[in-house]
Formats: structure tokens, sequence, C-alpha cells
């Protein structure tokens, strides 16, 4: 991949949209009209997206080094930038607001977040079944005001240190989140929220021709448990040591595979369903959820009473309780 064709990756990366289900012709067009507008639309002419900046002094288009498109007036300021718009990717110079875009949506079916607050980076995952609740799995304790941009700067020799950085209280002091160092010049790279629930850095080596795009920052990883990953052993397993080792079973524990899934039962009745205990077990939904500060047997029956819950978990040393419409996975 040469230089022009990442900068077009970049490109192509940037103009990813939530638009799920849409299916793009192969032969969509993205065209900059006379008016200033920006439009991607089916052969057809059906629009799926634009910039709508028609007739708002637009004179033209320009990409610049960093991999931000810019549509501009005649004084050179400009009217609508991709940086504004964050979809599952930051690229270096790109930031998270506060008082503007302010998150990170996985680009599989939208159901991972990284959420900037003012004090912290919170990675969050949409559970379907329970009505669309959202629940947390990871934080990045810090300070994220008004914003944090993705860095990257010269090192020691040809090392580049990767990051997020914030405005400090005196401009040359700024909070400084490190992330990753790079053995070589990792200018171009790109924070992304991957559909697997994981937030990776890629980054990409002009020196090499084959395979010149390396990971150089993964927040789950073997020094970081991976199986605090929601999805880690799919929709059910146990996890140990980075591994998925085990499905569950009401006959103990069984050999995992990807076929592992909790048991379907026929009715929601009480009398027509029981549990099966594994102890010992840590799980994401109570790591950073407040349980309830309910009796076992409350919580049992908070379950049972519920048709959409899959489980209960209960800390007997604080008697907390969180029922969990997805089970995934237990470390």
């Amino acid at each position: 991949m040469d230089r022009i064709s990442s900068f077009m990756f970049f490109l192509e990366l940037n103009f990813v949209h939530h638009t799920f289900d849409l299916k793009l012709h192969r032969e969509a067009s993205l065209s900059f009209g006379p008016e200033g507008n920006l439009v991607l639309a089916q052969p057809d002419g059906k629009v799926v997206w634009q910039t709508n900046t028609e007739n708002k002094g637009v004179i033209g288009l320009t990409m610049n080094e960093i991999g931000n498109l810019v549509l501009f007036d005649d004084g050179g300021w400009p009217v609508w930038q991709s940086f504004d718009f964050p979809t599952d990717t930051l690229l270096v110079g790109q930031s998270l607001t506060l008082d503007g875009s302010n998150k990170l949506v996985s680009r599989d079916n939208g159901s991972y977040t990284l959420t900037l607050e003012p004090n912290r980076l919170v990675l969050s995952h949409l559970i379907s079944r329970g009505k669309n609740r959202t629940v947390l799995y990871h934080v990045i304790e810090g300070r994220f005001i008004p914003s944090t941009t993705l860095y990257a700067v010269k090192d020691q020799g040809t090392a580049t240190q990767l990051g997020l950085v914030t405005p400090g209280l005196r401009p040359e002091f700024p909070y400084k989140q490190f992330l990753a160092r790079a053995r070589f010049n990792a200018s171009q790279s790109l924070l992304r929220l991957d559909a697997d629930g994981n937030l990776r850095i890629y980054t990409f080596d002009f020196k090499v021709s084959f395979l010149a795009w390396e990971v150089t920052f993964e927040l789950f990883n073997r020094g970081n448990n991976e199986c605090w990953l929601p999805s880690k052993c799919g929709e059910f397993g146990l996890c140990e040591d980075n591994q998925c080792v085990a499905c569950p079973s009401g006959l103990g524990l069984l050999g995992w595979s990807k076929g592992c899934k909790v048991k379907k039962v026929k009715s929601c009745e009480p009398e027509t369903f029981r549990y099966y205990r594994l102890g010992g077990v840590d799980h994401f939904v109570t790591k950073y959820n407040v349980g309830l500060a309910v009796g076992e047997s409350k919580c049992r029956g908070l379950c049972s009473g519920d048709c959409r819950c899959l489980g209960y978990f209960y800390d007997k040393s604080r008697f907390k309780c969180w029922i969990s419409y997805e089970l995934g996975d237990f470390g």
C-alpha cells in the first residue's frame, strides 16, 4: 500500500456512518456539487448521506495530511470537516469533545460504545434483550475536559509515543494518557473501537511493503485480562487466562466450543426451569455496575419473575445482586 492508498483508506474509514442495514451498491458515487454539497448516492440517485452544506458558501474541498476532509469557504475557513463526526475511529489529531461528538460506536450493530465524560472514558455494551439497556465493562480514569485528542509524537530515536491528550490548566502542561510506544514512525495511526468491544490502535509502517498495518495498542490483551470482554467466549463460556476453557451446563463444565449457548427454556413459569450454580467467577456486569442490595432469594426471584433474565449473580460478602440479560463469558 503506497502513501496515496493509505490516505484513501483513511478517507473510506472516516466515511463509515452507522446506517447498519444499508447495502451500498458497488457503483454508488461520491460527488461534490457546484452548490457546495458532498453527496453519497446509489446508482438510482437515492441519497445515502450528505454534508448538508448546499448554498453555505463552500467553494472547495481538500484532504489534509492527517486525513481530515474539509469543505471550505472563500476565506479558507472550514464549513464542514470529517473530524467533527467520529464514527468508530479517531485519527491522529481527531478529538472527542464534551460539547460535541463525544463517543465512538462500534461498526457491527452499535453494540459497543466509548463515551467521553469529564473525568473518565467509559466503555459500555448494549444488551438488546434487556430493552436496549447499557452496562459498563471498562473505565479509563483521567481528566478529559473539554476534549481528548489522539496524539502521536516523536520519541527517542525512531520511536513514536501514542496516546490521548487533554488541554491542561496551562497550555504548556497538557494532560496525557499514554497508551503505547511504537518503535517506528507511527504518525499515521488510528484508534478504533472494534466490533468485539476491544479498543485498538492500528499503525501504518511506510518502511515495509507487506503487512504494513500493525496493532500497536490493545486495551484488552494478555496483560489486561481478555476475559473482561463481554463477548470473548461468544454467547456463553468460562474464561481463564485469556482462554475459553469450558461450557457451563446442568451436568457440570463441558468442553468449550463456539456452539456453547445458554439452554432455552420452554416457558417463563418458574416451575418449568431451574438454575445451576457456577461459583467463584467474575463477570463484566458486576465490575462497574451497581448491584441491588437484596438477599439471594430475592435476587433469584427478580430473575425468575423477568422472562428476559438469563441468570443472576450474587456476591455473598457484600449482599449484592445483579440480574443479567446476557451472559457471555465468566472469568
